[in-house]
């Protein structure tokens, strides 16, 4: 709280006067804290404020002074300089960007109190507007920065400072601005490849144990939501509430002020990432973290996993609301310009897989015309090719500002003055025809980038607060204009945040929260067919070819093990592996991204070890005494599924024939063997190498083999035995005939 000056403090009001006169005739802020560069010895923050005020309101404003410096702060003098209302977004940015403009109105005040190094002191503000002169009558409502400096208790030495806009209404004003936002649920995916929960950012801990702690993100963004947002509780339309700041405020005044509520909830679109929302429901479920090496089995009955099913729970009411609209996301999160690029079938998969999740775990049917695309990447030849897979499919869009040529604020048929923002729904037509959509705002998603870089929540926050109220003031008496933007699908903010966030926006009087679908319904929307964008260049962090490549290798080879009949639960984890390998969250970096090609390696490891528990066995070498004989053969499954198997046996010599050369296909129990015998007859005698093959019924995949060698002796034997008779019988032959010769003849 401002404490009441004492008379040796009117020099140092004095002084900070003259200096603020001296910057209205400049146009400027005085001040060396803006033109540093380095963090400021003493710092200042903003902790909090309201959202707007109305003319008689107290500022109520919150701020942190630090010490940073190695000597204790004796004494300090805190300034509020207020500037001229705002009357473009080009003003409002250049204010952003530590440009505040001309001095209007100032007041400050020396304090006493002593900070010791590395401490810090909470001050609020608690003055009545009024304080500030120019901010006396308001009658026009809008955006009016204001700027709070720390200095010596001089007011020659600043600090530090910032300028925080206070939007201030009179009255509530029509027409409002219509607010299409839309938020993903997404995170990081957290279960590995083998279906363990795991740490994929290698920064401690599971990011979804930690989004479904009591104070995690997930927990604190649905509380917000059953508080702000969908079907609430009918409300009085005036109500009478305690000024703001009066618990600091030690002037006379009313206690009470009546102000208007709004009686609806707040509207707008969620985009379930369905591998978020199915990893959720697994951890509900009881689950295993860890590795193989040190695996620990956490029940169903454990905090992790009981939060995570109350969750699941409530996002399946809210989800049921009205004013709550659910879009389809990719399986992933797959970014779909890159699939078309390298794998253009595999859209249809992701989208296949995402509905059939959202479906069995929230409940919902999802409709495909409704089409979330990750950070709206979607140009025109990835819509012809989603429209022609299926004309029902993104039929409505969100599209990235980036997605139309030229000008983004040139005018357009249907929509205002060209220069105020584009406020209005679009049309783009394909080969299957018209697709409508909104376009997000450029200076709305810069702000929240600026929320999630910065981290000076509350500052930044309230900017994005004051560029919708800069964006209504553009044109107050314009009915029917509507904007839009995507909260970042990994900004993970504190329960308090999203708090603020979404009661702000419900709370804000300039504002109307629509869906999306609500928000195309607006108007007619504008034709952009023209300016439509053929395709987005290639990422900087997109992977090359030869992933896409390994990926759908991946995906054939899980495909062709499905003709083994393993359990659909095993098939579902081993095929949706793929998809989450191809996700655009692991491209961020190097080390996320040795991620992706574990899921693509892992997966088929494990595809090939459950193929290989599938063998054959017999002999390796056979011998025929005979000109027939039999070949003992066994083929084993030791998967723990049964699977069905076909033999076939052969061999690339005529001279051998075998019966059967292939056994109809044969069920095997898990753990067990089916045995049986090959006839094999030679008309020859030699070597003969049989292979025996063991694959799916359809000889799809190959799931073993085995070399035999046969050797026929048989023939050898006879052909020995006819070659000894045939020498035996020249012998003889041979032998009598000179014996004959040598006999004696009889004479006369």
């Amino acid at each position: 709280m401002l404490a009441e000056m004492s008379a040796p403090r009117h020099a140092s009001r004095i002084l900070c006067c003259a200096l603020s006169l001296l910057a209205a005739l400049s146009g400027v802020i005085p001040g060396p804290a803006r033109a540093q560069e380095r963090e400021p010895e003493h710092r200042l923050e903003l902790l909090s404020q309201p959202v707007w005020h109305r003319p008689g309101d107290l500022l109520d404003i919150r701020i942190r002074i630090t010490n940073g410096g190695d000597a204790p702060l004796q004494g300090f003098l805190l300034s509020l300089a207020a500037h001229p209302a705002v009357r473009t977004r080009s003003t409002l940015h250049s204010i952003f960007e530590g440009t505040p403009g001309a001095v209007a109105a100032a007041f400050s005040e020396e304090h006493d109190q002593e900070i010791a190094p590395g401490d810090s002191t909470v001050i609020v503000v608690d003055q009545p507007l009024a304080s500030l002169s120019s901010l006396t009558g308001i009658t026009d409502g809008g955006v009016y920065p204001v700027t709070v400096t720390i200095s010596d208790p001089s007011g020659v030495t600043q600090y530090d400072e910032f300028t925080t806009p206070l939007i201030i209404y009179p009255a509530r004003p029509e027409p409002p601005l219509n607010l299409a936002l839309v938020l993903p649920l997404n995170e990081l995916p957290s279960r590995g490849p083998e279906g363990s929960f795991r740490d994929p950012s290698g920064q401690g801990g599971i990011p979804l144990e930690r989004a479904v702690a009591e104070n995690g993100w997930l927990t604190g963004l649905v509380t917000a939501l059953q508080e702000e947002a969908g079907e609430l509780p009918s409300l009085e339309r005036r109500v009478r509430v305690e000024r703001r700041g009066r618990r600091n405020n030690r002037r006379e005044g009313p206690r009470f002020r009546t102000i208007e509520v709004p009686q609806e909830g707040l509207s707008l679109g969620l985009a379930p990432t369905p591998r978020f929302i199915e990893e959720l429901a697994d951890l509900a479920d009881g689950y295993r973290r860890g590795d193989d090496d040190q695996p620990d089995d956490v029940g169903a009955d454990e905090p992790s996993a009981v939060a995570a099913q109350d969750l699941l729970n409530r996002l399946r009411a809210l989800l049921g609301e009205a004013g709550i609209q659910t879009l389809l996301a990719p399986y992933s999160f797959a970014d779909l310009p890159s699939l078309l690029d390298h794998a253009p079938e595999r859209i249809d998969l992701e989208l296949d897989e995402g509905a059939e999740v959202i479906e069995e775990t929230l409940g919902l049917e999802p409709t495909r015309d409704w089409l979330f695309a990750p950070a709206a990447r979607l140009d025109a030849q990835t819509l012809e090719e989603l429209r022609f897979e299926d004309a029902d499919t993104a039929g409505h869009v969100l599209f990235h500002p980036a997605a139309f040529e030229g000008d983004p604020l040139a005018v357009a048929e249907g929509c205002p003055e060209s220069f105020a923002s584009f406020t209005c729904p679009v049309v783009v037509r394909s080969s299957q025809g018209p697709t409508q959509g909104l376009v997000g705002d450029q200076g709305l998603q810069d702000r929240f980038a600026a929320i999630v870089q910065r981290g000076d929540d509350r500052l930044d926050l309230q900017r994005l607060f004051a560029e919708t109220a800069a964006i209504r003031q553009e044109l107050p008496s314009v009915a029917n204009r509507v904007i839009h933007a995507t909260v970042p699908s990994l900004w993970h903010p504190t329960p308090a945040l999203w708090s603020r966030l979404l009661a702000g926006l419900r709370e804000a009087p300039w504002l109307a929260t629509v869906t999306p679908a609500e928000g195309v319904a607006l108007r007619e929307p504008v034709a952009r067919t023209e300016g439509f964008i053929p395709s987005f260049p290639p990422l900087d962090i997109e992977p090359d070819a030869a992933f896409f490549d390994a990926v759908e290798a991946a995906t054939e080879f899980v495909e062709s093990f499905r003709r083994m009949q393993p359990p659909e639960q095993l098939l579902t984890r081993l095929r949706r592996n793929t998809l989450v390998a191809e996700s655009r969250l692991w491209w961020p970096s190097f080390e996320l991204f040795q991620n992706a090609t574990d899921y693509i390696v892992s997966t088929e490891e494990e595809t090939r070890d459950q193929i290989s528990r599938v063998s054959i066995g017999g002999p390796e070498q056979i011998n025929l005494t005979s000109q027939r004989g039999e070949i003992p053969l066994v083929v084993s499954n030791g998967a723990s599924f049964p699977t069905v198997v076909r033999v076939t046996i052969r061999s690339l010599q005529p001279d051998l024939s075998l019966d059967p050369v292939r056994l109809e296909p044969q069920r095997i129990n898990a753990d067990d063997a089916f045995q049986f015998t090959v006839q094999a007859e030679s008309r020859s005698s030699g070597i003969f190498p049989v292979e025996v093959l063991v694959e799916t019924p359809n000889g799809e995949l190959d799931i073993a083999t085995k070399q035999i060698t046969i050797r026929s002796t048989e023939f050898n034997q006879i052909a020995l035995a006819i070659t000894l008779g045939a020498f035996g019988f020249l012998v003889l032959f041979y032998f009598l005939r000179v014996l004959k010769r040598r006999r004696p003849q009889p004479t006369g």
